[in-house]
């Protein structure tokens, strides 16, 4: 997931202090962190650590670049100073940020709590309502409650990119499947993201793991085993579930 960029966002903020040009380190950061250079990123803006106090939103490019940097100690410290700060100034985009950063470091409760915040201020902003969805998405998946249902994915609907993106098609029929089983409306979400992207290795697992549990059908959940399979041949095996996958085939293919 890409950050936004900060040009607008940081504009008031570029001003000469004392002997660091801070405008060169933000633009530094900004550019570092859009690359998703976080280690550099988290140098830079290091070093206008002592006019935090004096321009609060440095807190939220130092918030970002440490919770990408993996010290979410920092970062959370950071990010719990600069939300009592955007709160009260109800600064929707400071708040979003801080919701990525928190997104960034696993601590999803508060995210969620900046996100609503910042949604509140300005229900418009897709970013925010991408990041809003993928938290509790996340939430749900962590305490294993999928029954909940994403109560924020009809904010999807606002959002043409967003209501027929792969990564939503998904969301939405696996939120079906398991808290109201719709045949026809899981298959069609599932169908269209396979038109996106034939190869898409989400769409072929989801399409898998639902045809085996909630369908019972083994058959077609083996093809869509086998077509996962092939498509992530290339890609890192910590980053897929190939080991679960073969095995569930082998599973199959012995019944």
């Amino acid at each position: 997931m890409k950050i936004l960029y900060f040009s607008l966002f940081f504009s008031l903020i570029f001003t000469s202090c004392s002997k660091i040009d801070v405008k060169e380190l933000i633009t530094k950061t900004q550019a570092l962190l859009s690359q998703g250079d976080y280690k550099n990123a988290d140098l830079e803006i290091s070093k206008c650590k002592k006019h935090f106090d004096q321009k609060p939103k440095l807190l939220v490019l130092a918030a970002l670049a440490k919770a990408g940097n993996n010290k979410s100690e920092e970062a959370l410290l950071i990010i719990q100073k600069a939300q009592k700060i955007f709160i009260e100034k109800k600064d929707s985009e400071a708040l979003t940020h801080l919701g990525y950063a928190s997104y960034i470091i696993k601590d999803y409760s508060l995210a969620m709590e900046l996100l609503l915040s910042s949604w509140e201020l300005n229900p418009e902003n897709i970013y925010t309502a991408t990041l809003l969805i993928n938290t509790e998405f996340k939430i749900l998946k962590e305490s294993r409650k999928y029954a909940l249902r994403n109560k924020h994915l009809n904010i999807v609907e606002k959002f043409d990119s967003l209501k027929n993106s792969i990564q939503y098609l998904n969301i939405l029929a696996v939120t079906k499947a398991v808290t109201n089983i719709d045949r026809s409306y899981i298959i069609r979400k599932l169908s269209k993201a396979c038109k996106i992207n034939p190869n898409d290795p989400t769409t072929l697992l989801n399409l898998a793991v639902i045809s085996d549990s909630v369908f019972d059908q083994k058959r077609r959940a083996l093809t869509y085993y086998n077509k996962y399979l092939e498509a992530v041949e290339m890609l890192p095996k910590d980053n897929t579930q190939i080991k679960n996958v073969q095995r569930r085939v082998t599973e199959l293919q012995n019944l």
